[in-house]
C-alpha cells in the first residue's frame, strides 16, 4: 500500500478557495435580489412613479416620508419582476426620503423631490448621447 504525502500548503489554500466560492453563491442564490434601480419616472407636482427590477418574481413596497424615518409605505399586491409604484397626493416641491423593499431585501434610502407648482420658475437641461465618441463627454 503506497502513502501519497499531501504539502500541507495545498491542503491549506484549497479550503479558503471552496469557502469563497460557496459565499459567492449564495449571494446570486438571493431570489428577491434588485438587479435594476430603482428609478424614476413621471415626476409631478403631487407625486411619482418610483420604478426597479428584481430578479425573480418578487412582492414590493415603498416606504417614504419627509425623513429618513420613512414613515409611509405603498405596497405591491402581486409578485413580479418589473416593480411599479405610484405615490400620490404629495406636496408639491417637496423632498422625500424613499427605499424600495422586494421581499426581504432592501435597497440604500435615497431621495427625490416632487415637480415645482405652475407658476414657480424652473430650469432644466437636455442632454443627448448617440454613444458616439464616449471620450468626448465629460
Amino acid at each position: 500500500m503506497k502513502k501519497y504525502l499531501v504539502p500541507r500548503m495545498l491542503a491549506v489554500s484549497f479550503v479558503p478557495i471552496i469557502i469563497i466560492t460557496l459565499s459567492v453563491c449564495s449571494r446570486v442564490s438571493d431570489t428577491s435580489a434588485i438587479i435594476k434601480g430603482p428609478y424614476l419616472q413621471n415626476v409631478r407636482a403631487d407625486g411619482i412613479t418610483i420604478m426597479w427590477e428584481t430578479k425573480n418574481p418578487a412582492t414590493g413596497k415603498v416606504v417614504f416620508g419627509k425623513s429618513r424615518s420613512l414613515s409611509n409605505e405603498v405596497f405591491e399586491t402581486d409578485s413580479t419582476t418589473i416593480h411599479e409604484i405610484m405615490l400620490d397626493e404629495l406636496n408639491v416641491e417637496t423632498e422625500y426620503y424613499y427605499q424600495v423593499i422586494s421581499n426581504s431585501t432592501k435597497s440604500k434610502v435615497y431621495t427625490f423631490k416632487t415637480a415645482v407648482d405652475r407658476d414657480s420658475p424652473f430650469t432644466f437641461a437636455v442632454y443627448g448621447d448617440n454613444k458616439n465618441g464616449p471620450h468626448n463627454h465629460k
